[in-house]
């Protein structure tokens, strides 16, 4: 059996929730690592239908929209949605936000690397919400209308 060098072994293991979070950590900011750490698992899952399943796989999709990811990261988020999360999480909460300029989690990160690399098929959809609040709705449409 030949020899694989560490670096080989390293990018050929298994993609997994905590693999996701440590290449995220030394690819983006700190301060986007606030998500429910479940959400690991669920992206290595959504990653798996695209052949994304290891390390240097995962890697490489996140190195080749890392630029774009930041920009879109930092870009304004519109009124209602700004109000929406003001309302649900507090005034505080938002005035970070606002000052730091992010939006988005690790999980959020990848479901948009995924996004741009292999379109709509790759976009993650919530169950619709009879009860969800028409701010929401209404940012949700304008996010869909400005990224789309």
């Amino acid at each position: 059996m030949k020899h694989l060098p560490a670096r080989t072994r390293k990018d050929l293991e298994p993609l997994s929730a905590d693999i996701v979070r440590s290449t995220m950590r030394t690819l983006f900011p700190k301060r986007n690592d606030f998500s429910d750490p479940d959400q690991f698992d669920e992206v290595v899952s959504e990653l798996a239908r695209f052949d994304v399943n290891t390390r240097k796989a995962f890697r490489l999709l996140m190195c080749k929209h890392r630029r774009e990811l930041l920009i879109n990261d930092k870009a304004r988020l519109p009124a209602a949605m700004v109000r929406y999360y003001r309302d649900e999480y507090g005034v505080d909460y938002m005035k970070d936000r606002v000052r730091r300029q992010y939006w988005l989690s690790y999980p959020g990160l990848v479901r948009d690397a995924a996004e741009l690399a292999f379109g709509e098929a790759a976009v993650v959809y919530a169950p619709a919400d009879p009860d969800s609040e028409p701010p929401l709705q209404e940012a949700q449409a304008s996010l869909q209308a400005r990224f789309g």
